[in-house]
């Protein structure tokens, strides 16, 4: 439509005319999200369901993580990409239309708080515990060649280690930092919707009732149950260092961590763990 319209029009003025015509329409398309999450919380599940979203609505879903992660040496900006992204964030984030996903640390830009924001979060504790399995021992190698040398110099620290020391370090150097500066964009934010991980382990029905809602989205009940058909595959009573996908259970921390340990992060997260409703 907007092609034919184009056509009559003198091309040096086409490409403004274009312009203002696509945000025009642009207007009409459902506000932009950006997910907020964690390592280790269910991302084989929220990429299915994302994908259901973007096959039956006007959404279009961008992952730059992977994006970034799969372009390896022909996009050098180091192992965080954050910065990246904020730097040009005019050039990759729009008001409408999009679903920026799984965005795994904050960021911050300009016009962020108009955006919806969900923040999917898994108790910090359990993070901890699922990190030093995953990047310690199965995480997939970064295809980038610095990223990969420093992963693998913090993967060869970690091994030396136990899970002990390597959470009480990792939970002052960036768990704690992440979680509250979550706390800080959803307080900002103009729309915003928090679920734990434990109501998806624990009720999917309403997780999906509830996440759905919030995208002011109608997924058809067959469409449901086929989500939740494949998430039951996800979870597992094995348990091996090894394995990328492990257990996934809650309170997994009690069981993996000296109780020392887990007394010092309940002093350290206290406040944490408390705006975010994860028992202490």
């Amino acid at each position: 439509m907007i092609r034919q319209i184009l056509s009559k029009y003198n091309p040096r003025t086409l490409k403004i005319k274009q312009r203002l015509l696509l945000a025009h329409k642009a207007i009409e398309k459902p506000k932009s999200v950006i997910f907020f999450t964690t390592h280790k919380c269910a991302s084989s599940f929220m990429t299915q369901f994302f994908m259901m979203v973007a096959n039956d609505s006007d959404y279009k879903i961008v992952d730059y993580a992977s994006s970034i992660w799969g372009l390896g040496d022909a996009l050098d900006i180091g192992s965080t990409y954050e910065p990246f992204l904020e730097n040009n964030y005019d050039r990759l984030y729009f008001q409408t239309g999009e679903i920026y996903t799984p965005q795994r640390h904050p960021i911050h830009f300009p016009g962020i708080e108009n955006f919806k924001h969900i923040f999917f979060l898994r108790d910090p504790r359990d993070v901890l515990v699922s990190a030093f399995y995953s990047f310690g021992f199965s995480h997939v190698l970064p295809q980038n060649t610095s990223a990969k040398n420093t992963f693998l110099q913090e993967r060869e620290k970690m091994q030396q280690g136990s899970i002990d020391d390597y959470v009480k370090k990792a939970a002052t150097e960036w768990i704690l930092p992440l979680y509250q500066q979550y706390q800080d964009l959803r307080e900002s934010s103009n729309a915003n919707l928090y679920l734990s991980y434990d109501l998806f382990n624990t009720n999917l029905p309403n997780f999906i009732d509830e996440l759905s809602h919030f995208l002011n989205f109608t997924p058809t009940e067959k469409k449901i149950q086929k989500v939740i058909k494949a998430n039951s595959k996800g979870i597992s009573s094995e348990e091996s260092p090894s394995k990328h996908r492990r257990s996934g259970k809650s309170g997994q921390f009690q069981e993996k961590l000296l109780p020392a340990t887990v007394t010092y992060l309940n002093e350290l997260l206290g406040d944490t763990l408390t705006y975010w409703k994860f028992e202490i």
